[in-house]
């Protein structure tokens, strides 16, 4: 099972890059038929599946180019990230066993979707000259535009059940907007996680005096927050961050957007043109618009004055802002807010809190490796000398992740009940947290729930110099050279450009600090042909019943070492790498030959089992794919019949595979399912459906029922922005927008 090398000369799939937006399933109007029934590639169902499994991922957006079929191609225009996109939901049901597997599947609609998909397609919220384009770009990761930013929610969920309901409840999730909770039943988006007033937005701009406030405000949270069922009859855990202009400029702050009004408004300024390609049934109330014109000199001036004054303001701000906010949420009343210090001062969070852990005893918040770099926010702009300003912005404001961990940790026993709030306004407790710095930057990590005399264990997926924030985009070839998005690969991530490591670090927990219980390069496992990107963990217990009290079984999902995902640019950034392991031309040397993909099982031996020279974690079991395969989404499944404390191998691994270009009969995408226990022996069963078509996905996780939602926390649309809605200085059309489309969840109906 040694490293292959492929005679083709791009063995990336390419099928990732495409992807359906077409919905399955019942109790959905939008949905093009019932839920698919999978079709076995190879081998088959194993008697002991059970329950169901969510995966979810980007789909590209309403403007979205398209394939031939139909598809979404969402980084078509080479600046787009594979990120970007409406989240879409796959359910893979295994409950009907004498029946065989199925897929449902649905887009999240959160109030900027119904917002999006309106502004797109009819002309009267176009823009004129007296009225603003409310239209969103895609810019990098994310959609902005004059209402804001939209919450994309396609990254990960959160699975909870509370002690006095009879069933499991599902969250998604997104780094930059608050959380919704679904049906798991009908998958469809029921109600946000606290009201907007209870959530702070990243950077607050000064507002013009002629200007409205925004609809759709940039509220920083974290992708992963946590549930513990064994506190209080269950408790969600989260944070909300602030961040000031002096650590953000590759965050969602307006900073380079600012420099793209700026830029936009010397070379190019006029409404962009409606995308002819589609038509639109519009009802004839709809139909009446202004049609739009070009701007006056007075209009532009006003802009720039504007845009001026922003920028004199962030300046004026420049160090102001930076806050974390823990939340609590009982799953039916408002949310409890503590602000965190470390040393009796705000915590400074440079890249994002993208995942938090949570124990008996602690908290644990982590200044993860996953960046969103400043050229990421910079739309296109239509001409070349521009593009160049773009590509020069890039080069100059683009950085790498810190080569380091940023661990601040939280006493539960500390978070005393948050006082009343005072004249309408929160009034924040504030709780202290102990901060630690460990070496080997980590974008995921998972917690120990048990703490044996004060010790915090930790398991690492240590990104060293790889980036999931920075992707191939067109600013990696000759931009005088026009060539296939296809071939080039946009908005897929680079290539790690070192060896990544595998580890835990165990941290005793004092009154005064924390400290390693043993050196970290100990417990630490890196292997040359392996451990390349790993992206996305499995384990027995991410689900309802919380984390388990010591993991000692892990599996990650590893990208491999691709030449055609090595470009200078990437090289660029970490040719300084302070913990290289691998040089450049050695790198070079194994991109050429290609690593490919694989899934691995991590064994961890309890601390009090290990040697003083002895690393605690070991490879048991790996699977390496065809050097033309990669590998998402693997979510770890019970066998049927297992209790919670059974063998933490007992059950089997579900991932998504992708293949080829996606022109395939089964579209370049598979569903394979491992014998946990055994991964080397390869798949078991290989699924596949010809409407099956998705393309990059994120997280995943596993319910043992899907059953329809009955709690009743429920925040109405209607009264969570009737303060933006009914502002004095609101504009009619964003009035128009949210009392015709978005409050009733009514989207046009668009026809390719």
């Amino acid at each position: 099972m040694g490293i292959t090398a492929s005679s083709l000369p791009n063995r990336f799939p390419k099928s990732v890059m495409t992807v359906s937006r077409a919905e399955y399933g019942d109790h959905n109007s939008q949905a093009q038929g019932p839920k698919l029934p999978l079709q076995i590639k190879s081998g088959s169902l194993p008697a002991g599946l059970q329950g169901h499994v969510f995966v979810i991922g980007p789909a590209g957006s309403v403007s979205s180019p398209r394939a031939s079929n139909g598809a979404a191609i969402p980084s078509k225009d080479g600046t787009t990230l594979l990120y970007n996109g409406d989240g879409m939901v796959y359910r893979f049901d295994f409950d009907q066993p004498d029946e065989g597997a199925f897929m449902a599947s649905r887009l999240v609609r959160p109030p900027s979707y119904y917002a999006d998909v309106a502004t797109y397609a009819l002309p009267q919220f176009h823009g004129s000259t007296a009225a603003p384009d409310l239209r969103f770009e895609s810019i990098g990761v994310a959609r902005l535009g004059q209402l804001g930013i939209r919450n994309q929610l396609n990254t990960a969920f959160l699975p909870m059940q509370f002690t006095d309901e009879d069933r499991e409840r599902l969250l998604v999730t997104w780094d930059a907007g608050r959380p919704y909770e679904i049906d798991p039943a009908t998958l469809a988006t029921v109600t946000p996680v606290g009201w907007n007033s209870e959530w702070l937005p990243v950077s607050e701009l000064v507002s013009l005096p002629w200007e409205p406030p925004t609809a759709f405000a940039t509220v920083q949270t974290s992708a992963h927050p946590v549930f513990d069922p064994h506190r209080n009859g269950g408790e969600v855990i989260t944070v909300n961050l602030g961040r000031s202009l002096s650590n953000s400029f590759s965050q969602l702050v307006p900073i380079p957007y600012l420099i793209k009004e700026l830029i936009d408004l010397i070379f190019h300024r006029e409404p962009a043109p409606l995308d002819l390609q589609r038509e639109v049934k519009v009802s004839p109330e709809a139909s009446a618009v202004n049609s739009p014109e070009k701007e006056t000199l007075k209009d532009k001036l006003l802009i720039l004055l504007g845009t001026l004054w922003r920028f004199i303001y962030s300046l004026l701000t420049f160090f102001t802002g930076n806050f974390v906010d823990l939340i609590i949420w009982d799953g039916k009343g408002q949310l409890k807010t503590w602000r965190v210090q470390c040393n009796g001062r705000p915590i400074q969070i440079n890249q994002s809190i993208h995942q938090i852990g949570v124990s008996e005893d602690y908290i644990v918040l982590l200044d993860t490796a996953f960046k969103i770099a400043v050229d990421e926010l910079l739309p296109p702009l239509k001409k070349r000398d521009s593009r160049r300003i773009e590509q020069w912005v890039r080069t100059v404001f683009d950085h790498p992740q810190l080569a380091r961990n940023d661990l601040y940790i939280v006493r539960r026993q500390d978070l005393q009940s948050p006082p009343p709030a005072l004249n309408g306004k929160r009034n924040l407790p504030t709780v202290n947290a102990h901060r630690i710095v460990l070496p080997f930057e980590a974008a995921h990590f998972l917690v120990d729930y048990d703490n044996p005399n004060d010790c915090l264990t930790l398991h690492f997926s240590h990104v060293c110099a790889w980036d999931a924030a920075e992707t191939i985009s067109e600013f990696d070839y000759d931009l005088d050279t026009k060539g296939d998005p296809f071939e080039r690969l946009y908005g897929i991530i680079y290539s790690p450009t070192d060896i990544s490591r595998l580890g835990c670090a165990t941290l005793k927990i004092t009154p005064t600090g924390v400290a390693l219980v043993r050196p970290q390069n100990t417990d630490i496992v890196m292997d040359p042909k392996l451990t390349w990107g790993p992206a996305i963990y499995a384990y027995r217990g991410g689900d309802c019943y919380g984390p388990p009290g010591r993991i000692d079984t892990l599996y990650w999902s590893c990208i491999g070492c691709w030449s055609e995902l090595l470009k200078p640019h990437i090289e660029n950034l970490y040719k300084d790498y302070p913990y290289r392991q691998v040089g450049f031309d050695l790198l070079h040397t194994i991109a050429e030959a290609g690593l490919p993909s694989n899934l691995i099982r991590l064994q961890i031996t309890p601390l009090e089992e290990a040697k003083p020279d002895q690393s605690r974690v070991t490879i048991a079991d790996f699977y390496q794919f065809d050097p033309s395969i990669t590998v998402g989404s693997p979510q770890f499944i019970p066998a049927r019949g297992q209790g919670e404390d059974s063998d933490p191998q007992a059950g089997y691994l579900f991932c998504i595979v992708h293949y080829g270009d996606g022109q395939s009969e089964t579209n370049g995408n598979e569903v394979w399912i491992f014998d946990a226990a055994n991964l080397r022996q390869g798949p078991v069963c290989q699924l596949w459906h010809p409407q099956m078509d998705f393309g990059f996905t994120v997280h995943s996780t596993w319910l043992s029922q899907a059953k329809p939602r009955t709690a009743n926390y429920f925040i109405p649309v209607e009264e969570d922005y009737k303060a933006v809605v009914d502002h004095p200085d609101q504009y009619p059309e964003v009035r128009q927008l949210f009392n015709d489309w978005v409050f009733p969840q009514r989207e046009p109906d668009l026809k390719d």
